[in-house]
This record gives structure tokens, C-alpha cells and sequence, in this order.
């Protein structure tokens, strides 16, 4: 399973599911929502957008303290340099 790099492939798998939730949100609600009521559209884009903001500032955080939180993510293990 290392040859291969399942391990790596599999905590990947989170991250895209995120990026095809964010995705939904973005083009398909929002982009529907835009032919429906600009109103409705502007406030499901603000809350999206503030949750990207966050979730990309706690993985931020996550990849410089890892010393401090009791488990790792594909990043922070990257970025500290060992796999």
C-alpha cells in the first residue's frame, strides 16, 4: 500500500470532498439564486464565502502549530517536512 501511496490518496479524499461542496455552493446555488433573488444570492455568498475564509485560516494555522493539536493533516505533516 506505500508503494502505491493509498495512505496519501485517502487523506486527500476530505479535501476534495470540501473543494465539490465549495464548488456546489459557489456556481450551482449561487449562480441559481442570482436568476432568483439577487437578495438571497449576495447573503448565501457572504456566508460562503466568510466559511472558505475560515476554513483556509484554520488550515493555516493548523500547518504552523502542529505541535499543539492532538492529530495531523496531509498539510501540516507536508509542510513540516516529514510524510
Amino acid at each position: 500500500m506505500e508503494r502505491f501511496g493509498l495512505a496519501a490518496a485517502v487523506e486527500v479524499l476530505p479535501a476534495l470532498l470540501h473543494a465539490s461542496v465549495l464548488l456546489f455552493y459557489m456556481e450551482g446555488l449561487v449562480g441559481f439564486l442570482f436568476n432568483v433573488n439577487h437578495t438571497v444570492a449576495y447573503t448565501l455568498l457572504t456566508l460562503v464565502s466568510f466559511a472558505v475564509l475560515v476554513r483556509l485560516l484554520l488550515t493555516i494555522m493548523l500547518c504552523h502549530y502542529t505541535i499543539t493539536t492532538p492529530h495531523t493533516k496531509l498539510l501540516s505533516r507536508r509542510s513540516s517536512g516529514s510524510s
